[in-house]
C-alpha cells in the first residue's frame, strides 16, 4: 500500500498522511477486488502482529537489562560507600600530616635561634 506516511521501522500510517495522500489511497483501495483488500489486511496484521511479538521480546530482555544493573549497582554500593569513607580518610590524614610538618618546621626555627 502506498500514499502514508513511512515510520522509521517502515510501517506506514493512514492517520500520518496528508488528505491528498489518503485521498490517493482510498481511491486506489477502492479500485481493488475483496479478495486482494483482505489480503492486504492479513499482511499488514501479520506484520503487525510480528512487531508486537518483537516489542515484547525488547521489552523482557530490557528489563532483564535492568534488573541486572539493579543487582550490581546493589552488590558495588558497600564498596562504593566504603571506599567514600576511606577517601575522607586519607583526606583528614593529609591535613593532619600537613599540620604535623608546620609544628615540625616551627620547633626547628625555634631550636635554631
Amino acid at each position: 500500500m502506498t500514499g502514508a506516511a513511512s515510520t522509521p521501522n517502515g510501517i506506514r500510517r493512514i492517520g500520518d498522511s496528508s488528505n491528498e495522500e489518503r485521498a490517493a489511497l482510498e481511491g486506489m483501495l477502492q479500485g481493488y477486488p475483496v479478495e486482494q483488500l483482505v489480503e492486504e489486511v492479513l499482511i499488514a496484521w501479520d506484520e503487525l502482529s510480528k512487531r508486537n511479538d518483537e516489542m515484547v521480546s525488547v521489552k523482557q530482555r530490557l528489563r532483564v537489562v535492568e534488573l541486572d544493573l539493579a543487582e550490581r549497582e546493589d552488590m558495588v554500593a558497600p564498596e562504593i560507600s566504603r571506599l567514600n569513607q576511606v577517601e575522607g580518610d586519607l583526606e583528614e590524614s593529609h591535613s593532619k600530616i600537613v599540620h604535623l610538618e608546620r609544628l615540625l618546621s616551627d620547633a626547628r626555627q625555634d631550636l635554631a635561634a
